[in-house]
């Protein structure tokens, strides 16, 4: 593995290029954090692990680089990979930065990462493995092949101190850095409800595959004409502009990509299932809706 790590004093003071006419109209910098995983190349193992960071209350102002790790494999240890990030964080977050003659203070906004980065990072099990949960102590069960969180299942929350304390063996894989990083409470502020994940490619995903490949006797299988007359439907789509993916037959949903879910669930959907799903099936419009009023404040009450 081999680490490259800029000084994130460094990456502040090179934001501060960008505002040498002009300095930042805040008092303090609210810095989010992204980490993931980026293969270079189809044909290769090589593999980028960058820390980039933005800073939210300053929209305009460009994603930085923090670190990149690269290898043929993510990093073996979380210390490996985010410690000297930690403390280096934690001295931005005890005295600040200075930009020309003005002083500003630094604060830890959030953490972005999908589900196997922020396990990663975290020290502990993926999102499928037995006692996964993040949030509490509740315990996975199994049936056949399917694995779930029973619902109404007793449990308590996990609390920062207990983890630090290796309290949970059987959630915690090894340690992990950020239980030193200031300021930042390892449940409570990395957040987990990640949309892509969730919506997409889990539960969207799963529902495809159901309709197309699952049991006739759930009432819910497509037949062959209507799978055919539903991937027509869905090629002769003229979609928005935001979306630049088209999307493709269902013969390919093994293969299709979370921005292809996200469409079908969130514009499409409605419509060209309508009719070929029965009524049991369409139960989807519920997933529809809720999906529709949480992923934006449009629709909050005033």
């Amino acid at each position: 593995m081999v680490p490259g790590h800029r000084n994130m004093h460094s990456v502040l003071f090179s934001f501060s290029f960008h505002c040498r006419y002009t300095q930042p109209a805040v008092e303090r910098f609210e810095i989010d954090f992204f980490v993931d995983g980026l293969p270079l190349y189809k044909s290769s193992r090589t593999i980028f692990w960058p820390i980039l960071m933005g800073i939210h209350n300053l929209p305009n102002a460009p994603v930085m680089t923090v670190a990149i790790f690269c290898g043929e494999s993510k990093p073996l240890y979380a210390e490996e990979y985010s410690g000297q990030f930690v403390d280096e964080m934690n001295e931005l977050q005890r005295v600040g930065i200075w930009i020309g003659k003005r002083h500003y203070t630094v604060h830890l906004r959030s953490i972005i990462a999908d589900s196997l980065a922020r396990a990663f990072i975290k020290g502990v099990k993926s999102h499928n493995a037995y006692s996964a949960c993040m949030k509490c102590t509740i315990i996975t069960e199994r049936d056949g092949n399917r694995v779930y969180f029973p619902y109404g299942a007793p449990c308590e929350s996990r609390l920062h101190g207990l983890h630090g304390a290796d309290k949970y063996p059987d959630h915690k894989i090894h340690m992990t850095p950020l239980v030193r990083l200031h300021k930042c409470d390892i449940i409570c502020d990395i957040v987990v409800a990640e949309a892509m994940h969730l919506f997409y490619k889990g539960v969207m995903c799963k529902l495809l595959i159901l309709w197309t490949e699952g049991f006739r006797d759930l009432g819910c299988k497509m037949t062959r004409r209507q799978q055919r007359e539903l991937s027509a439907h869905l090629r002769s789509l003229k979609l928005p502009s935001d979306f630049q993916r088209k999307l493709r037959e269902l013969q390919y949903v093994k293969l299709w990509k979370a921005s292809e879910f996200k469409m079908l669930l969130l514009v499409a959907g409605f419509v060209v299932l309508k009719g070929r799903i029965n009524n049991v099936a369409y139960h989807f419009m519920l997933l529809f809706v809720a999906v529709t009023l949480l992923s934006t404040s449009y629709h909050r009450a005033k």
